[in-house]
């Protein structure tokens, strides 16, 4: 205000305007009464100027400025950006329009991260409702302007530029906060106060202000807790503590999140150029969250750079690298303001991908912060707009007990993660390179014990990606792993046993660089997040480590069956070496490991109250009942003659029903042990066995309902003394897996109560109960299907196939909602349960798979992505093959993809041969043993270098593993068969495949070449579909179909001279035929188990086929079992070889038929004297953890220890080494 208008006041001799009087006497603390006027228009004076205390009501004040005609408007727009275009937002103009005009908020903030489009959005709102305001000032706080000034230039804007600056300056300094309240109660202002965080600090907790603006804070304070008619409209990327102090009524704050995706899709449209369909530009805006600016930039790049490809935009989304330098500047910006507590939670989040609780967080972090500390830290990191909040999914599950702070989780935005990714790894690449190490000590790259998902992630986002950058700055590998090695050692000399990941994150660099680990000496450190489930660690020294955290492989080997416990608190899994494994699932620690059943468990089973776990096995035909806590053998159950499939608990938990290759239903009373009833059948083996469970309508029924696969591909069900109540007929090949939906549930035909089953022939069908009708058929397995389980709210059916797949069926609707990949082998069965702790309340149930790959999985039903995976090692050989001029010279295939070249003399591995990504199963010489192939489960055949090793050439046509190979004689000819149910012909030296022969209506198991007397190139097959074919190799004919054996044919071999042929079988037998009339002509007994492998001794001459007592006299046959045993037959006689302590899997003589190799489950080779049946050497090749020292290790517990010793560790004192071993 000019000096000449404040002495016009004072001394009262001039007219002065209203709005001037009434502010001198608020600057001076008077009150202007009637009295003060010398004027007789005091009324139209105190009408035209109201005051708040004159005003009844807040309309009152709007109506009486609406109603003076004259009342000019002022705009200050000076500072204001302008946009040019502006995206929905139709929801958030709502809303502040709401906060503004209709319930007068006094303080109103719009919050978000940079780009988010905070500015865009007030300019919006402001040009909307500028109708009703008097006066508009928008101040731009970018460049942090102090209060004074800009209370200077907003009472200048204000008055109307009757107050000069010098006069505002000089003499109301101090109460220009109050002056400009004044204002805001006179008039109705609109004042907008954009980029607030630039008077806001860095380095500390978010919403606190910069040394000297302070007064900023007490501004925002008067004009939310003194009445006006105005408001104050302030952006910024994180929120001022005032606006949290005073939330509520007259205060209020906007987060403004990212655009919805049909929102982001304009901005793509504006531009014609783009080629994109609706879902790319979906997952292209879902990663930018939305954020205009970051869009914007995204377009205009994909538009000049890669001509408006959106889909190749996408495929650099994949490979974690889409961030450019003007979205970079943006973060920067945003991240150079942390205190050093939350870039360390940044990173944190960063490492962990997905949202995370404060207490997992707590987890991470390697010095103890104090939860309300860390707590603070969220809410700062939140108040800049830099971390998302992710509230509980609420489901059927979830109750009010279970929705506690831990479910409440936090995640980084996609492009901030990229940014701060990119971050991680440019500070440890500097650390690694200079040797000064922080955050790696304090961060590990990967989370060995995270999803397996999110563990994949790591890898490839932030591991592979360091790796890279310091392969190009070293010189060599070897330079690189030299300056590790000097950390390791510094780490060692300096810091034994500091608490952090610097350990742990070497070791995992180490072994994803393919560094050879032997020998190296990792003792006194901790070694933390250590993802150790696939390494070779020969000899490696971790004496008194702390592995706390570290993940290792378990000494388990097919799955063949999984359970849950009613409360879903622990896992239970059978493998194939006749131990059953317990988890806790919480964490999946190792809780119990059952022993006793002498190998395949085929199926687990927990009693309803979750005391009791059953357990069957196909080799020793018991059933065994084990106290679930202690792990003590109750009862072992005697009566079936052959392997047991299936077991059962009734609802009511006494009674215990089993199905048997014996083609028997037995029930087992559960308090006695004793067998109460048998149901026996005629020809089919029973492979599984379902108590229908308690309905809520029909509750008599408990202890009432079985159901039993029955003869010809049927399910029976009957009451439990034997009355058939119904039969379902349907199915055309053997039924493997029943299940009894655990509620009524709705069908395409009603309510009703459903019984699921699937089989051999690749189906899964759904019967109604009371009818027998099937409802419906799904199809979808492209191989047989083992298991089938509905979820616990009977709504989904799961399924498990040879195929490798899980799928998920919708019941209701007959489709599949999912399929799940991941396992590398036949999926064998899977178990169901409802989630029991609070990291899974966000699942609707949880689900296990397990599979021959030696592996069970955990998946996310929602996502479908594999949380956990529970890795076993069991290294067993397939396939032995004896070289026929050097009896010194052995290849075996192995459970681990490689195929071994041995050295009898010393037992010594000459050459590892890799280039499979599956188990081996099949290994042959040709004749002359200067070509050994193997055939793989991954649907390979590898043509090696007999002499050297080297590859030849790959062979790929089957669609499914390679099971069987046999070369011709003359080596012209290699026969492979397969999973695909075909045998191929290949021509061996061009890899060309020559002749597909189909015949088979199952897998093949063997095949074997052997020219005739004649001259004939004869190829005999064996299959699961129980048969044997001769087919001529030359024509491709089929010439006959032998039939005789009533289980899976999986081994064939021919007498040296090709007049009979041998073939064993999973009925127990092995069986001799005439290759010349098909005829039988003598089944061997002997064995009580399934037969793996049949081979006929060579001898040195041609006898006279024509010659029928020949047969009878004059062969040695040796045959192996699951029995653990090796047979060797001579004229009906059998010598029983005995020292394998798991299934011998297969077996092959010598060329002098002198010695007799066999492998086994139990990863051993050994070598028999043929003639005395003496156990000569044993071969075994390196376990992973062969010599791994675990001495005074620290964070294992016993359960792990014993596994650990189990793949080859030991505890023994060792002579104080320096350094490390290489």
């Amino acid at each position: 205000m000019h000096s000449k208008t404040i002495g016009k006041v004072l001394q009262g001799s001039k007219a002065v305007d209203p709005r001037s009087l009434r502010l001198v006497f608020r600057v001076l603390n008077l009150e202007l009464t009637e009295d003060d006027y010398a004027s007789a228009d005091w009324q139209l004076l105190h009408e035209t100027v109201p005051t708040t205390r004159s005003l009844q009501s807040e309309h009152e004040a709007k109506q009486i400025i609406r109603s003076r005609s004259s009342l000019k408007k002022h705009f200050n727009w000076v500072e204001s950006v302008d946009f040019d275009s502006f995206y929905g937002r139709t929801l958030e103009l709502t809303q502040l329009e709401q906060w503004i005009l209709k319930e007068r908020c006094r303080v109103v903030a719009i919050l978000g991260m940079g780009g988010i489009g905070k500015t865009t959005l007030s300019q919006k709102i402001t040009q909307q409702i500028q109708g009703e305001f008097e006066y508009i000032f928008w101040q731009s706080l970018r460049n942090a302007p102090p209060l004074s000034k800009v209370l200077v230039k907003l009472i200048q804007f204000l008055s109307e530029e009757q107050l000069s600056q010098a006069d505002l300056t000089e003499r109301i300094e101090d109460n220009s906060i109050a002056l400009v309240l004044e204002y805001l109660r006179l008039s109705r202002c609109l004042i907008v106060l954009d980029n607030a965080e630039a008077i806001l600090s860095s380095g500390g907790s978010a919403g606190n202000y910069r040394p000297g603006y302070e007064n900023y804070g007490e501004f925002l304070s008067r004009v939310a807790q003194t009445q006006h008619q105005s408001c104050v409209l302030l952006t910024a990327r994180e929120k001022p503590k005032e606006i949290g102090i005073f939330a509520g009524k007259y205060v209020r704050s906007l987060l403004l999140d990212g655009l919805s995706t049909a929102e982001g899709k304009e901005i793509f449209r504006e531009k014609s150029c783009f080629y994109a369909n609706e879902e790319e530009l979906r997952v292209l805006i879902k990663y930018y969250r939305g954020n205009p600016l970051g869009l914007k930039i995204v377009a205009a790049t994909i538009a000049e750079l890669l001509d408006g490809n959106v889909s190749e935009g996408l495929n650099y989304l994949k490979q974690g690298s889409f961030l450019f330098d003007d979205i970079r500047n943006l973060l920067q910006q945003q991240l150079s303001r942390l205190s050093e507590l939350e870039i360390l939670v940044m990173y944190w989040l960063a490492i962990n991908r997905e949202p995370v609780s404060i207490a997992q967080l707590q987890e991470d972090i390697v010095s103890p912060v104090a939860q309300q500390k860390l707590f603070n830290t969220i809410t700062s990191l939140q108040r800049r707009s830099l971390i998302d909040k992710i509230s509980p999914r609420i489901n059927q599950n979830t109750t009010s007990q279970n929705i506690t702070s831990q479910n409440t989780t936090f995640t980084l935005q996609p492009v901030v993660m990229e940014y701060v990714t990119g971050l991680l790894i440019e500070q440890v690449i500097r650390e690694i390179t200079d040797g000064e190490i922080y955050l790696w000590r304090s961060h590990s790259l990967i989370k060995a014990r995270s999803p397996d998902y999110i563990r994949d992630t790591q890898i490839r986002l932030i591991l592979n990606p360091v790796i890279v950058r310091l392969q190009a700055i070293f010189p060599s590998q070897k330079s690189l792993e030299e300056r590790i090695r000097q950390i390791l050692s510094q780490l060692q000399a300096k810091f034994p046993l500091q608490r952090g990941y610097t350990a742990g994150n070497i070791l995992n660099l180490f072994l994803q660089m393919g560094t050879n680990l032997c020998g190296y000496d990792f003792s006194n450190l901790a070694i933390w997040q250590a993802d150790l489930h696939n390494a070779n660690l020969p000899g490696v020294n971790f004496s008194s480590a702390d592995l706390s955290s570290s993940v290792f492989a378990e000494p388990f080997s097919g799955i063949l069956s999984v359970a849950y416990s009613p409360d879903g608190k622990l896992l239970a899994a059978g493998d194939t070496k006749g131990t059953i494994h317990l988890w806790y699932t919480a964490s999946f620690q190792k809780f119990l490991t059952y022993k006793g059943h002498r190998s395949w468990v085929t199926s687990v089973a927990f009693s309803p109250d979750g005391k009791t776990l059953a357990s069957s096995s196909s080799t020793d035909y018991t059933i065994k009942l084990w106290d679930t806590l202690t792990g003590e053998n109750i009862h072992t159950l005697y009566g079936h003659d052959h392997g047991v499939w299936s077991v059962a608990f009734s609802p009511s938990g006494k009674i215990l029903a089993s199905g048997s290759e014996d083609y028997s239903v037995k029930l087992w009373d559960i308090d006695t042990g004793e067998c109460i009833q048998t149901f026996p059948g005629k020809q089919d083996e029973v492979w599984s066995v379902a108590f229908s469970p308690i309905f809520a309508d029909s509750p008599q029924e408990i202890e009432n309902t079985l159901a039993s696969v029955g003869d010809n591909f049927t399910i029976e069900l009957r009451d439990i003394n034997g009355k058939c109540k119904q039969n379902f007929s349907g199915h055309t090949n053997y039924i493997k897996s029943i299940s009894f939906s655990p509620v009524s549930v709705a069908t395409p035909q009603g309510f009703g109560k459903i019984l699921a089953s699937g089989g051999n022939d690749r189906t899964i069908k759904l019967w109604d109960i009371s009818s027998g009708q099937c409802l419906q058929t799904l199809v979808g397995h492209s191989s047989p299907v083992h298991c089938v389980v509905f979820s616990p709210d009977g709504k989904i059916l799961v399924s498990a196939s040879d195929d490798k797949t899980v799928k998920l069926w919708d019941v209701t609707r007959g489709e599949c909602l999912q399929t799940l990949l991941g396992h590398s082998s036949s999926v064998r069965c899977i178990t169901v349960a409802a989630p029991n702790n609070t990291k899974n309340n966000q699942l609707d149930y949880i689900l296990a798979s397990s599979s021959e790959d030696f592996s069970v999985k955990l998946w996310d039903t929602r996502t479908g992505e594999c949380l956990k995976t529970l890795r076993g090692y069991n290294n067993l050989v397939w396939s032995v093959a004896l070289n026929n001029f050097s009896s010194n010279l052995l290849a075996s295939g192995h459970n681990d993809s490689k195929v071994r070249i041995w050295d009898l003399d010393n037992c010594q591995i000459l050459r590892v041969l890799q280039g499979h990504s599956n188990r081996v199963w099949s290994v042959a010489f040709t004749y002359d043993s200067h070509i050994l192939a193997s055939g793989s489960e991954d649907c390979s055949i590898i043509l090696w270098d007999g002499n050297t090793g080297r590859c030849l050439r790959k062979l790929q046509g089957h669609s499914m593993g390679v099971r069987s190979l046999a070369f011709t004689r003359d080596r012209s000819i290699l026969a492979s068969g397969s999973d695909d149910r075909t045998i191929k012909l290949w021509d061996v030296p061009t890899g060309q495949c020559l002749k597909t022969l189909k015949g088979h209506t199952s897998r093949i198991r063997s095949v074997a070449i052997q020219t005739t007397v004649n001259g004939v190139d004869l190829l005999a097959s064996g299959s699961d579909d129980q048969t044997i074919k001769l087919w001529d190799v030359g024509t491709g004919e089929c010439i006959q179909t032998l039939q005789g054996h009533t289980s899976w044919v999986r081994s064939v071999a021919f007498h040296f001279d090709g007049c009979f042929l041998a073939s064993g079988s999973d009925d127990c037998s092995v069986k001799l035929w005439d290759v010349a009339t098909g005829e039988c002509i003598q089944t061997l007994q002997g064995h009580s188990s399934w037969v793996w492998s049949v081979a006929f001794a060579p001898v040195d001459t041609h006898k006279d086929c024509t010659n029928k007592n020949y047969a009878y006299k004059n062969y040695t046959v040796a045959s192996s079992s699951e029995d653990l045993t090796v047979k060797i037959y001579r004229d009906r006689e059998h010598q029983t070889l005995s020292g394998h302590t798991s299934l011998v899997c297969c077996v092959a003589f010598s060329g002098d038929g002198k010695i007799l190799a066999s492998g086994s489950q139990d990863e051993t080779i050994k070598l028999w004297d043929v003639e005395t049946g003496e156990c000569l050497k044993t071969l075994r090749s390196e376990r992973p953890y062969e010599g791994m020292n675990i001495i005074a290790a620290k964070g294992l517990t016993e359960a792990q220890i014993n596994n650990l010793k189990a793949l080859g560790a030991v505890e023994e004192v060792r002579s104080q080494e320096s350094g490390v071993r290489s």
